[in-house]
């Protein structure tokens, strides 16, 4: 299965802005890549996290694509962010 920014609640400004905090890349880029990184799922409420500092998003590693998604939506949408309430 292929999935598609409109088949997502997440757009790809809030996933950029869930791994980075910058909701656009900045005009000179960001000062190094971004990095995915693989976790073992030790339960179904374990969720995506990212490290801001480190450009870094964690992913559960060996879950559905439909479970994923859920959970990547979830944490995406329920953080708040910078100074976000």
């Amino acid at each position: 299965m292929v999935l598609s920014e409109s088949m997502s609640k997440v757009s790809l400004k809030n996933l950029l802005a869930f791994i980075s905090g910058a909701e656009d890349i900045p005009p000179l880029g960001f000062p190094k890549p971004l990095t995915i990184d693989f976790y073992d799922m030790v339960d179904r409420q374990h969720f995506p996290t990212a490290s801001t500092c480190d450009l870094r998003l964690w992913l559960p590693r060996g879950v559905e694509p439909d479970v994923l998604q859920q959970l990547v939506e979830e944490a995406v949408l329920g953080a708040h962010g910078f100074g976000k309430w």
